[in-house]
């Protein structure tokens, strides 16, 4: 039946092309439309596709997370001068190694490991020569390392600092719907709901789309 079914979907997004112009992506049983997300990057197995649509050229990918992209797009928004790295160690976790932010060349190892960011590959060659270790560099190492995070995420693990080491009373989405509010809610009841209820301890998962008013409040 899996040749009817792919016929019967192709028919009806042609149709829909046709008499709107353009196909509207639909939830379904097995799919999530995720909107000005157009790129499969988020998941390993699916890398082998994003060449290809990167080929394709569509308008929107101008926003796609392909390194070469990001790296200009963030490189644009953030000023590595005006940077503090203070700001980032210990506190933000990227979701491409679910490990608390660092400056050193043991964090750019494992980031150069997982992408092998041509980057990350000329600052690890030269740590040495280039004294990538001192003070006067930090914050340059601090900004090499963060505009080259938007790779594949690791998004289960990325929550266990959360839960565990934080050990947050309040997490709070900032978005256009509860997407990771939801993750995280799911995360809670299967790992930690039973711990934190043996020591009485709670944890309320917040969106700002949906719970507005008790953030504000």
């Amino acid at each position: 039946m899996l040749g009817d079914i792919v016929k019967s979907c192709c028919e009806k997004a042609q149709g829909q092309q046709k008499s709107e112009g353009y196909i509207k992506l639909e939830r379904e049983f097995a799919t999530i439309p995720l909107p000005g997300m157009d790129v499969p990057l988020h998941f390993r197995y699916l890398w082998a596709g994003v060449m290809p649509s990167h080929a394709c050229k569509h308008p929107s990918y101008l926003k796609i997370h392909v390194s070469n992209s990001i790296f200009a797009d963030l490189s644009k928004k953030i000023n590595p001068t005006h940077l503090n790295p203070d700001m980032l160690v210990g506190k933000y976790i990227p979701n491409l190694i679910a490990k608390p932010f660092q400056i050193s060349r043991e964090y750019a190892q494992i980031f150069y490991d997982q992408t092998s960011s041509p980057r990350l590959d000329k600052v690890l060659k030269k740590w040495e020569k280039d004294n990538w270790a001192s003070a006067n560099n930090r914050q340059q190492l601090a900004y090499t390392i963060l505009v080259e995070l938007p790779w594949p995420v690791r998004w289960i693990e990325t929550q266990d600092p959360l839960f565990t080491s934080f050990k947050f009373e309040r997490l709070v989405e900032l978005g256009p719907s509860p997407t990771l509010t939801g993750m995280a809610t799911r995360t809670l009841k299967a790992k930690y709901e039973i711990l934190d209820g043996s020591i009485s301890r709670t944890c309320a998962i917040l969106c700002h789309s949906k719970n507005v008013k008790k953030i504000y409040y």
